[in-house]
């Protein structure tokens, strides 16, 4: 069940750190998960957890040599016909 709301990008975390906060940690979810039925659903009913906006930035470095390649070359192609 955790996989299908866990957030999955590959070679990133899927915790967070919140700036200045060293006791509570950041799970990120998929914008679409639904956590009926999960232990997240139990955790935001205690009140032991709250659902908060997070945006995951993803610089030049994340992408592959190959992706930066193929996100050009697709666009010069675009740009051409």
């Amino acid at each position: 069940m955790a996989g299908r709301v866990l957030l999955n990008i590959p070679r990133q975390r899927n915790i967070a750190t919140i700036d200045g906060d060293r006791e509570h940690r950041l799970v990120l979810l998929r914008p679409d998960a639904d956590l009926t039925g999960t232990p997240g659903q139990e955790l935001l009913v205690k009140g032991d957890a709250v659902l908060v906006p997070y945006t995951v930035e993803l610089d030049y470095d994340y992408w592959t040599l190959g992706r930066r390649g193929l996100a050009t070359w697709t666009r010069r192609l675009g740009a051409s016909s």
